[in-house]
C-alpha cells in the first residue's frame, strides 16, 4: 500500500516538451553537432522549430526515449532565444548501467534505488560511494531548463550535458539571471553552443559546450532599457588600430526598399554573424541598438539602415569583431 502524503510535500513540476541535444548517435558512438537538434512528442513544436530555425522534420524513433516515437529536427542554428524559467539548472554525478540509473549522488551523499516491493523501487540514501572508493565512476550531468518563447507551449524543454566546463559555467549564469528575473522582468537568453579544445597528453581533444549570453548589460535591465534580453558569456571587445566604430553616414549611404517583416532581417543578420563566427542574437541587437531601433519596435528608417548595414556585410565592405561593453557593434572597414 501507497502510504498517504500530504499535497503540500508533493513537488510539482512544469511537463516536458522535448529535448535540445548537442550531438546525434552514429553507430554505438555519440557525434558532437556543431547546431542544435530538437527532438519531442509535439510535431507541431518541431515544425515550428524547423521553421525559425531551419532543418527537416523527420520521424525519431529510440527504445529509451519516451514515448518510444517521436519527431525531430537538426536545426541550422548554433544560437536561439529562450526564456529559463525558476531553477533551471540540476547538477549530480551519476552512475548509469544496462538497467538505468545506478545511482546519484552530490559528492557526499548518494542516492541509490533500491527495490522495496514486486514492482516499487524507492531511493536509499548513503554515503558517497566514490569517496568510500577513492576513486571517481560517477560522471558530471548538467540539466538546464528552458523556456522556447516562440514555439507552441507544452512545457520546458531539457537540454543535458556531461561535460565539466557545463558544471562550472552554466549554474552560475543561471544564477544571474534568476537575479535580473527577480527585478520583476523576463529576461531573455541566448542559449548557444560553443566549440572549444583541450591539450592533454594523448593529444588535442575537440568538444562542443553549452553557453548562455546576455544581449544587454545588467545596468540596462535593471533600469528597465534593455531590450528584453539575455545573460551570459563575458562579450567580446577586440582593440586594433584598423578597427573602429562605423559612422553613421556607412549605414546611412544607402536607401533601399525592404521587407517590412522584423524577422527576416534579423534572420539575415544572424546568418550574418554566423559567417563571421560571431554570436547571431548579440549581434542582432547590438546593430539594432547601434540605429537607434527597439526590437520588437522598428521604424521603417530603422529598417533602412539594417538592411544596409546587412548588404555591406555581404558586400564585404565592413566585418563585425566584436561587440564593445556598451553593447555596440565594432566594426572592421576593408
Amino acid at each position: 500500500m501507497r502510504p498517504i502524503q500530504p499535497l503540500a510535500n508533493i513537488e510539482t513540476r512544469a511537463p516536458e516538451a522535448g529535448r535540445i541535444r548537442l550531438g546525434e548517435k552514429t553507430g554505438k558512438a555519440m557525434r558532437s553537432l556543431d547546431t542544435f537538434r530538437f527532438t519531442s512528442p509535439y510535431r507541431d513544436c518541431i515544425e515550428a522549430l524547423a521553421t525559425q530555425y531551419g532543418g527537416a522534420v523527420v520521424p525519431w524513433n529510440d527504445p529509451k526515449a519516451s514515448p518510444n516515437q517521436q519527431w525531430e529536427v537538426k536545426s541550422a542554428s548554433n544560437s536561439i532565444e529562450v526564456f529559463l524559467p525558476p531553477n533551471p539548472v540540476s547538477t549530480w554525478y551519476e552512475m548509469y548501467g544496462g538497467s538505468g540509473l545506478l545511482r546519484r549522488c552530490d559528492g557526499e551523499t548518494c542516492s541509490v534505488p533500491q527495490q522495496t516491493g514486486p514492482n516499487n523501487w524507492e531511493p536509499v540514501d548513503t554515503p558517497c560511494i566514490c569517496v568510500s572508493k577513492n576513486n571517481m565512476e560517477c560522471a558530471p550531468h548538467t540539466r538546464l531548463k528552458v523556456l522556447l518563447p516562440n514555439i507552441p507551449f507544452r512545457g520546458t524543454w531539457r537540454l543535458e550535458t556531461k561535460g565539466w566546463n557545463a558544471l562550472k559555467e552554466l549554474p552560475g549564469m543561471a544564477d544571474l539571471i534568476s537575479q535580473l528575473n527577480s527585478t520583476g522582468s523576463m529576461v531573455r537568453v541566448a542559449l548557444g553552443i560553443e566549440k572549444r579544445s583541450q591539450m592533454r597528453p594523448s593529444g588535442k581533444r575537440n568538444f562542443v559546450i553549452p553557453t548562455l549570453t546576455m544581449l544587454d548589460s545588467p545596468n540596462q535591465i535593471l533600469a528597465g532599457n534593455a531590450q528584453i534580453a539575455g545573460i551570459g558569456m563575458t562579450v567580446t571587445q577586440v582593440s586594433l588600430p584598423e578597427v573602429k566604430q562605423i559612422s553613421e553616414n556607412i549605414i546611412d549611404a544607402e536607401i533601399i526598399e525592404i521587407d517590412p517583416r522584423e524577422t527576416n532581417i534579423r534572420d539575415l543578420i544572424i546568418k550574418d554573424a554566423e559567417y563571421f563566427e560571431l554570436n547571431g542574437l548579440q549581434l542582432w541587437a547590438a546593430i539594432v541598438r547601434q540605429v537607434g531601433g527597439k526590437e520588437f519596435n522598428l521604424t521603417e528608417q530603422n529598417y533602412i539602415r539594417l538592411e544596409s548595414a546587412h548588404q555591406k556585410m555581404i558586400d564585404g565592405l565592413i566585418a563585425p569583431v566584436g561587440i564593445n561593453p556598451e553593447g555596440l557593434p565594432i566594426w572592421k572597414t576593408t
